[in-house]
């Protein structure tokens, strides 16, 4: 007879089988107490008007589905990330879905500066926006210009929005822009952004 301290204390005592079927049981009331408390979350969310909450519903359900897809498909075929990291470069503009966090952080969908690739499975960038003239801080924002077969274009780079990416978070159908403002040039601004 084996014996474990479980949820709140409680010994548990049974056999591996015995207790590998308290431990679903256990995992089950638990996914269904956080789904309860989701719930009532999002109905108090609802009330406050000016915060989309589909969206954010629409984010949990991409990443619930992406983790799906990483852990049937990825996992067992580690060939799909390869392929993913080959198409990617530095100094080049891709675009990412940032999912969703809290207020004054960027969120969903915005094209990213890749500072550079890490590891295999991580991008390391900054996120850009569309050029508002009443909305460019020295010191946050640096306008760069990128361009493709179709077009060019300009964008502000959000350096205070920097951050490490999962790979997958990419979307490659929507094209990869080239960088013209120079790599040196960016980099010096992410430096002095951070108190280099």
């Amino acid at each position: 007879m084996l014996k474990f301290v479980k949820k709140n204390n409680v010994p548990i005592t049974g056999t591996f089988r015995e207790l590998n079927v308290i431990e679903v049981v256990i995992m089950k009331n638990e996914l269904n107490e956080q789904l309860d408390l989701m719930k009532n979350n999002i109905k108090k969310l609802e009330e406050i008007k000016s915060y989309e909450i589909a969206k954010l519903i629409r984010s949990y359900n991409y990443q619930i589905s992406n983790l799906y897809y990483y852990y049937t498909v990825i996992e067992k075929n580690n060939k799909e990330l390869s392929k993913l990291k080959k198409s990617i470069k530095s100094h080049t503009l891709i675009y990412i879905n940032l999912g969703r966090g809290f207020p004054k952080e960027l969120m969903d969908g915005h094209w990213c500066y890749v500072v550079r690739t890490i590891g295999d499975s991580k991008l390391f960038v900054i996120p850009t926006t569309s050029i508002k003239t009443n909305q460019i801080n020295s010191y946050m924002h640096y306008i760069i210009e990128a361009y493709s077969k179709e077009k060019n274009i300009k964008s502000k780079l959000e350096l205070s929005d920097i951050r490490c990416v999962d790979i997958q978070r990419t979307y490659l159908r929507k094209g990869i822009y080239k960088v013209r403002t120079s790599r040196a040039e960016i980099i010096n601004k992410l430096v002095e952004m951070v108190g280099g």
